[in-house]
């Protein structure tokens, strides 16, 4: 998976229809920069979290901590929509 470069890992969170991405460090900011212009509803909120469409799919919270919060189907789709949005 090319997102690789920019997360570290993805886990199931604790409801069953979303997976949490940690985006590394020193990432962050270009990450934030990805999303800004591939997400459609594209909104911040207090500059501490921001929230997002793509494809279809909603990007419940990307915090400026680097956590990356998807509601999908599954792991291997999670992975899928993680190689897409991070992919230049």
């Amino acid at each position: 998976m090319q997102s690789t470069e920019y997360v570290m890992g993805i886990k199931r969170s604790c409801t069953s229809d979303s997976y949490l991405a940690m985006v590394k460090w020193d990432k962050r900011d270009e990450v934030l920069e990805m999303l800004r212009n591939k997400l459609s509803d594209f909104e911040g909120f207090e500059d501490l979290f921001y929230s997002g469409d793509f494809n279809g799919h909603r990007i419940v919270y990307y915090y400026k901590s680097g956590r990356l919060l998807l509601e999908t189907s599954g792991e291997e789709d999670a992975e899928a929509i993680l190689s897409s949005l991070l992919s230049r």
